[in-house]
């Protein structure tokens, strides 16, 4: 077993099989569970919730790169909302399984100097490579307003 998992044999079944540490998996351990994650996406966003009935159904498209961290359980986003600033947004994969993560409110503590909050936030990866999820924001709004606005995600991988 690699990355620390730990081997056990079965007497009854004369097998042995490998339990991996959270941030590994597959028979040896030997992938990271954040591969399935990392590269180029292709963002729809659809604004579903809002205190703004004049943001309701808002549709962006755009990139986002997701990017290895320093350990083996977190990922990055760039370009979060669209922005070149909004960058290094942290992931956690949740320990139970792999296929969902949050979303880190506190690594977007840079959003703030641009009035755009982002409050809270989650997804999960299918086995087909689409990852789907839901972030709440707020921000203001053109006439200086603070709105509120839940939003659902799609990413896919990204098409030259």
């Amino acid at each position: 077993c690699e990355n620390g998992g730990y081997c056990h044999f079965d007497p009854n079944t004369n097998l042995t099989r490998c339990f991996c540490p959270t941030g590994y998996e597959g028979a040896n351990c030997a992938t990271a569970s954040v591969g399935k994650y990392i590269g180029t996406w292709d963002m729809r966003q659809i604004i579903t919730g809002s205190d703004s009935a004049a943001f309701i159904d808002d549709t962006s498209y755009y990139t986002v790169f997701l990017k290895k961290s320093a350990t083996p359980t977190t990922f990055f986003i760039d370009n979060f909302a669209n922005n070149k600033y909004y960058n290094e947004i942290v992931c956690t994969i949740d320990s139970a399984t792999s296929y969902h993560f949050g979303i880190d409110t506190i690594s977007a503590y840079h959003m703030l100097f641009d009035s755009y909050k982002l409050t809270y936030g989650y997804g999960y990866i299918t086995t087909t490579d689409t990852v789907f999820g839901t972030f709440a924001v707020r921000h203001l709004s053109a006439t200086s307003n603070w709105v509120n606005d839940t939003v659902l995600f799609r990413l896919t991988p990204h098409k030259i």
